[in-house]
């Protein structure tokens, strides 16, 4: 009894036919609810209703391999329900018993669902956007980014960014600005980047930290292609400085006034 009240897992052992409980630790009763001898008169029917849903697959299982993990949500004295993972065992002393350790996984599945919520968010936005984690691997990224690079998530989800960069632009670029990120700063870069199929672009670059559970555990790296922004700046300094030429080499008298007559431009004639 002391090995099992020390665990910091729910323990429950059952009567495999009856599915009555025979035996439970502290963590259990106290994240049920109930007392030890309240627990201990009741079922696993009266904690979890639906497991008549999955006991026969998962009886089938025991029997075969002697283990099984699943997934179930448990219902606490006062009503309220909570998701649990079970990993359940088929043990055989002076008879067979089933022994469950409870996790909750309360805390998991709010991540899920989060991370869920962020990858339709990401989905639906214009600008190429990956994450990836402290290994540099890409785990999102979303239609936007996949059609740039002409690849499909398969290809990129679960790969190292430094195989999927051009060579040398992880080590020498990359590398260094999501270090700077995993340490928390929001960084933001211009970079000249060639595609195979449509040559070299220029990119803003804009990194954001992601909060995990153990601190920044992923970076949101969001690409955005300026290349032809870059070509109408560049247009239009080449156009001022021809019509600054142009001025400057007339012949004739240019002055340039304001609304109030003040001289703003003059050339050298």
């Amino acid at each position: 009894r002391t090995l099992l009240d020390q665990s910091n897992d729910a323990i429950l052992v059952t009567d495999p036919e009856t599915l009555r409980f025979l035996d439970s630790n502290e963590r259990a009763w106290a994240e049920l609810g109930y007392s030890r001898e309240e627990l201990l008169s009741m079922t696993v029917f009266d904690i979890d209703p639906d497991i008549v849903t999955v006991r026969t697959r998962v009886d089938q299982q025991l029997r075969q391999t002697g283990c099984a993990i699943i997934e179930r949500a448990h219902r606490r004295k006062d009503g309220t329900t909570f998701p649990v993972e079970l990993n359940l065992r088929r043990v055989r002393l002076d008879r067979e018993y089933d022994v469950a350790v409870s996790r909750d996984i309360t805390a998991r599945k709010r991540a899920e669902e989060r991370l869920q919520e962020f990858e339709r968010v990401v989905e639906s936005l214009e600008e190429m956007i990956v994450v990836v984690n402290r290994e540099y691997r890409y785990v999102i990224v979303n239609r936007a980014f996949l059609s740039y690079r002409r690849l499909t998530k398969e290809q990129v989800v679960g790969r190292l960014a430094v195989e999927l960069l051009n060579p040398g632009v992880f080590e020498t670029v990359v590398k260094e600005k999501l270090d700077e990120c995993f340490r928390g700063k929001v960084v933001s870069y211009e970079l000249k980047y060639k595609y195979p199929d449509i040559g070299e672009r220029d990119l803003s670059l804009t990194y954001l930290p992601v909060e995990g559970s153990t601190g920044i555990d992923r970076v949101a790296c969001v690409l955005r292609d300026i290349t032809e922004r870059k070509r109408a700046e560049e247009g239009l300094r080449d156009t001022k400085q021809f019509s600054e030429n142009l001025i400057q080499t007339a012949n004739i008298i240019i002055l340039g006034l304001d609304a109030d007559g003040n001289i703003t431009l003059f050339n050298r004639a």
